[in-house]
């Protein structure tokens, strides 16, 4: 079999003759999406134009900040086109609605529910009139689908990574969506539980037939599993340079389509794309992303090479991942490695210099037992759980720092981001907090532990220990 010309790769860029002659099922027309901010408006995406077909598996893949994560929350209705119109079956789409759902990255699974519990709340809001044993056994049908059937009583908890992205999965499919959207939902898996499931997910595609929209930094990935490769180029304004038809007849092999030459060709076109014609300026040396001039001996040996290859890509993460927890503070604390090394001799302290200590009191206060973590972090959900009588309408993550003393009572909080203050009064916080912090700020005077809190626009809690 020869290998794609140069020209022919052109061409892949097309539309097929087949699908030209389709009818449209998702369209994105002249989309942007503009910020305002202090030095005037930021366009993170400008005037996208896409058409998907019903059915159709396309992945988009682009480096951090070009917009991946934006435009899909827009077909998701978490966000709104600042100009253009996305429009599903000829309707403009406005809101999130369950013909459209959407699978993240991080699960989103409620942590105190088990995975049943968790399908559950998904197929209750898509079939109230449907009696509980009616959607009980839509619950049940879905779990045995991804192979869960077993592990139905388990909280997120007890799951691995894989099984948790089974629940978030069968959660998606079980309100029967026509439209499903995926945030790079494998990139924190192990390599062989993310082709187990890239497998599955082929599998139920096949089965039910749904048109699926999936983020991917992984060319391997979207090799195997697209219709169609959509590339995006750099933010700001960023836009769609160029798609790719993936030629590979269905059923798919892995080790079959990593037989055929033409996987290379549009591996390596893809890896140029990416890389030289747009190439972000902090990326790796070039070195460490040169394009696979020949084919690997063995299928080992490829999926090594994808390894190596994946170290450049996996760090340019969607820069809107709707339950991802912030983890700035910490590396924001550590010394930078430019920083230079003192030569001088540490200075002594003197009367007339006063050591002031970093970490007074609240280090002494602060509870660090792992296992009374876990209870107090299990006291925080039940309590927001217990008060959060509805869900608030905002389209950013809100998030804080709460104090939880050791009986369980939330001692006070604090809005970490803008989003959070501004969308205040429609969270739970306001009704839970009773502040004994002194008028200075100052800790509370019994052992207490701070977490940080997250509040996402689909109503997805997450709490981690600080």
């Amino acid at each position: 079999m020869q290998s794609l010309s140069s020209s022919s790769l052109t061409q892949t860029s097309q539309l097929s003759p087949q699908s030209s002659t389709r009818e449209p099922f998702l369209v994105i027309e002249n989309v942007s999406k503009i910020y305002p901010t202090p030095k005037g408006p930021y366009s993170v995406v400008e005037d996208v134009n896409l058409t998907v077909y019903e059915g159709e598996f396309v992945c988009l893949i682009g480096h951090s900040g070009c917009g991946k994560s934006t435009l899909l929350n827009m077909v998701a209705g978490f966000l709104k086109p600042s100009e253009g119109e996305v429009k599903l079956r000829g309707s403009l789409i406005t809101k999130p609605g369950p013909d459209r759902m959407m699978v993240f990255q991080n699960y989103s699974l409620l942590p105190w529910k088990t995975a049943f519990e968790n399908v559950a709340l998904g197929v209750k809001s898509a079939y109230p009139d449907k009696s509980k044993a009616e959607r009980a056994a839509i619950v049940e049908e879905h779990l045995a689908l991804v192979g869960l059937t077993e592990s139905a009583n388990k909280r997120p908890s007890q799951l691995s990574g894989g099984m948790k992205q089974r629940v978030a999965i069968a959660r998606a499919l079980a309100i029967r969506p026509q439209v499903l959207i995926l945030d790079e939902p494998f990139g924190a898996l192990d390599a062989i539980t993310k082709e187990e499931l890239q497998e599955e997910l082929l599998q139920i595609w096949r089965e039910f037939g749904v048109t699926i929209l999936m983020i991917t930094h992984d060319i391997d990935e979207a090799l195997f599993l697209a219709d169609r490769l959509v590339m995006m180029t750099n933010g700001p304004a960023a836009n769609i340079g160029e798609v790719l038809e993936i030629p590979f007849a269905r059923p798919r092999n892995r080790a079959s389509i990593m037989e055929d030459p033409r996987y290379y060709d549009l591996r390596n076109h893809a890896l140029d794309f990416l890389f030289n014609r747009f190439a972000h300026s902090e990326e790796e040396p070039a070195a460490q992303s040169q394009p696979v001039t020949s084919k690997p001996a063995s299928k080992a040996l490829a999926l090594k090479a994808s390894a190596a290859l994946g170290l450049t890509t996996v760090a340019a993460v969607a820069g809107l991942s709707l339950m991802r927890s912030l983890s700035t503070s910490r590396s924001a604390q550590q010394m930078p490695a430019t920083q230079p090394v003192a030569t001088s001799p540490t200075p002594v302290a003197t009367p007339t210099q006063p050591v002031v200590s970093a970490t007074p009191e609240v280090k002494n206060l602060a509870i660090t037992d792992a296992a009374e973590l876990a209870d107090l972090k299990q006291k925080l959900y039940d309590q927001i759980d217990k008060n959060w009588q509805q869900i608030p309408t905002f389209q950013e993550n809100l998030v804080y720092s709460v104090k939880v003393k050791k009986d369980g009572e939330i001692v006070s909080y604090e809005s970490v981001n803008q989003a959070a203050k501004d969308y205040l009064q429609e969270t739970p916080f306001p009704t839970l907090v009773k502040s004994t912090e002194n008028k200075a700020g100052g800790t509370p005077q019994e052992p207490f532990a701070q977490y940080k809190v997250v509040l996402n626009p689909a109503g997805m809690l997450e709490v981690n220990a600080q």
